[in-house]
């Protein structure tokens, strides 16, 4: 047992450095708690919802807050509020916007592509699931300087803050985010 996770012997040393396995992916400990409960991902947006949803999913629907799902349109104008961002999982890292989820979509495109092209001078190293990048787009210059301020940073470099610190994230938990 690994902080409350049931791991094989051959797993346990990677368990303890925050990867997990769960059919073949690596995942973090969060996610490892969710599959392990039966939770399984949006097909369009990586977030984790029930079994019993999935129907709502491949019907092209998206969680709405509760018990509420609507169509893409409808999401993206719940999403489009500053306290209910798209979380949008990409295969690096963890993207999160009040944008359209069709701008998401191109965003971690790209920000993907980034991540694999820094990867090559790192010697190929991928982040860790428990170090996953936390990236927040802000929908537009107010809001970009809002976020920044609120996480405290001083400034931005090059279009970009650090946080200095965690902050809670809606949908997603405590993150150390990039915005």
């Amino acid at each position: 047992e690994v902080e409350g996770v049931w791991v094989t012997k051959d797993e346990e040393k990677d368990a303890k450095a925050g990867i997990f396995r769960h059919e073949g992916e690596l995942v973090s400990r969060a996610d490892k708690v969710a599959l392990a409960q039966g939770m399984v991902r949006h097909p369009a947006t990586g977030q984790f919802i029930s079994p019993t949803d999935v129907a709502k999913a491949d019907e092209g629907l998206f969680p709405l807050g509760g018990d509420k799902w609507g169509t893409e349109a409808e999401a993206d104008e719940f999403h489009g509020q500053p306290e209910t961002p798209w979380v949008y999982r990409t295969y690096h890292a963890t993207l999160v916007s009040n944008k359209p989820l069709s701008e998401v979509k191109t965003i971690a495109s790209d920000l993907d592509s980034a991540i694999t092209s820094v990867g090559k001078i790192f010697g190929g190293a991928e982040p860790s699931p428990d170090q996953r990048p936390v990236v927040i787009i802000a929908q537009d210059d107010d809001q970009f300087r809002a976020l920044g301020n609120a996480v405290g940073a001083e400034g931005s470099a090059y279009g970009v803050f650090l946080a200095q610190g965690d902050v809670e994230i809606p949908g997603l938990g405590v993150a150390r985010p990039v915005i």
